[in-house]
């Protein structure tokens, strides 16, 4: 029997959303307020939820004084969580770097606090995040880093603090993608959407990575499927 099609970080969508749906296992990521409370309402035994804050929050209208209250906010939803994320840095948005650092390390601390593993979001900051994760999770912790992209020194980096590094269509089409798989160990690889799921989209970025790999997509997927259940299990 084939591996079931995984997805280890897509979103929430407009409208109807059954990614339950052929048999897959995804992790739906709720990164802003008033996505947690209806990613908390998704019912289906193969989503997998992570609760996060991500670094472009001010830009939905936040006020940037606001990550106190909104961390408070976003502690009570884990419990229930399989993960903690997306969180990380991006120097693409207006919030202070030093203030997203103060937010990211917060949500490192309650993915240690929780036994959870964290889903980290990086754009352009990837030196500055694996300091972060190096402090916060010294002696080795399970993070993904979504959207992997970072140089092989990072990615080696990562690896021994005990890092899986997913990677969508996007990724497997640049340069930067590509450079950091061909660090990863078949082990530590996983795949991704960053959107919502659709079947087609989940069997698109296995047949690109199967391609970019040179393997054949059946085992491939019944590895990618061990890589997400091991990452994800408490």
């Amino acid at each position: 029997m084939p591996a079931p099609a995984t997805d280890a970080h897509c979103h929430i969508p407009r409208g109807v959303f059954a990614p339950a749906r052929g048999g897959a296992e995804i992790c739906v990521s709720a990164c802003f307020p008033g996505e947690w409370e209806t990613l908390e309402k998704l019912g289906g035994v193969s989503i997998k939820k992570a609760y996060g804050l991500h670094p472009a929050f001010a830009d939905k209208g936040f006020c940037a004084e606001d990550f106190h209250e909104l961390l408070l906010r976003l502690r009570v939803f884990l419990p229930k969580a399989d993960a903690v994320g997306e969180t990380g840095l991006d120097a693409n948005c207006g919030f202070p770097i030093e203030a997203q650092a103060e937010v990211f390390r917060a949500q490192l601390k309650f993915a240690k606090e929780f036994g959870l593993p964290a889903v980290v979001h990086c754009v352009g900051k990837w030196g500055m995040a694996a300091e972060i994760i190096s402090e916060s999770f010294r002696g080795g912790w399970k993070f993904l880093l979504h959207a992997a992209s970072c140089s092989a020194e990072i990615a080696k980096q990562m690896l021994k603090l005990g890092g899986y590094f997913s990677f969508g269509l996007r990724e497997l089409s640049s340069r930067g993608g590509l450079r950091c798989l061909s660090c990863v160990p078949e082990n530590r690889i996983l795949t991704e959407t960053d959107g919502a799921s659709a079947a087609e989209d989940r069997k698109a970025v296995l047949e690109k990575l199967a391609s970019v790999l040179g393997a054949e997509p059946e085992p491939l997927a019944e590895r990618v499927y061990k890589n997400f259940t091991e990452f994800y299990s408490k």
